[in-house]
């Protein structure tokens, strides 16, 4: 893939130095033009109450990119009917940015493993390429980790790692180092009055602390 659109999305509460990292590697290793960080607006797997209000989540997503000219913010889901389903998202994404862009959406691999539950997944297979993140070089295959539900939709060529969906989008798997960072870990730190520096960027933190987010 070159020249395409990463999309990368999650509840970024809050967003850290995992996230970035995580997209600059895809990024680089797919030579992508662009990645797409989606600040979900009403996770369908998740109360309310237990994720920040989006307005913050949202504004940290955009102090945390700065001025890179390879990163996007996009407040899509906001303008969309609730809960925010990737399916929905993803369409509504591709779009916006249309206009002969390759598109490839961003997951883990516990994520990937859990998509026969998720609303319409053969729609996000029918719009763009996946990839899927695993921190070990010697874990699972593709094959292992799709879930049952979906296996008579790919099929697999004899090149490892990779799915082919029966509508042509593809599915890579990808191994990256994974920074051992996590939004939980720097909301406990907030709350016992621990420092967060080089968990999240300094913008993130000084936001934290204006909003006193997390306390």
């Amino acid at each position: 893939m070159t020249n395409g659109f990463g999309i990368l999305g999650g509840s970024f509460d809050p967003i850290h130095f995992g996230h970035l990292r995580c997209a600059e590697e895809i990024r680089q290793r797919f030579s992508l033009e662009k990645v797409i960080f989606i600040p979900t607006y009403a996770p369908p797997h998740k109360p309310p109450e237990s994720v920040l209000e989006y307005r913050h989540r949202k504004a940290m997503v955009r102090a945390a990119l700065g001025s890179n000219p390879h990163f996007i913010l996009e407040d899509i889901e906001e303008r969309l009917p609730v809960p925010s389903y990737t399916s929905r998202t993803i369409q509504a994404v591709v779009r916006k940015y249309g206009g002969g862009t390759d598109f490839c959406f961003i997951l883990g691999d516990d994520d990937f493993s859990s998509m026969g539950a998720w609303h319409s997944p053969s729609e996000i297979f029918r719009q763009c390429d996946v990839i899927v993140i695993t921190r070990h070089a010697a874990g699972r295959t593709l094959q292992q980790l799709l879930p049952v539900d979906l296996k008579d939709e790919f099929w697999y060529p004899e090149r490892e790692g990779v799915l082919v969906h029966k509508q042509g989008k593809k599915v890579y798997l990808s191994s990256i180092p994974m920074l051992d960072i996590s939004s939980s870990r720097i909301r406990s730190f907030v709350k016992q009055r621990l420092s967060v520096r080089y968990l999240t960027t300094d913008p993130v933190i000084e936001y934290i602390d204006k909003e006193r987010l997390y306390y």
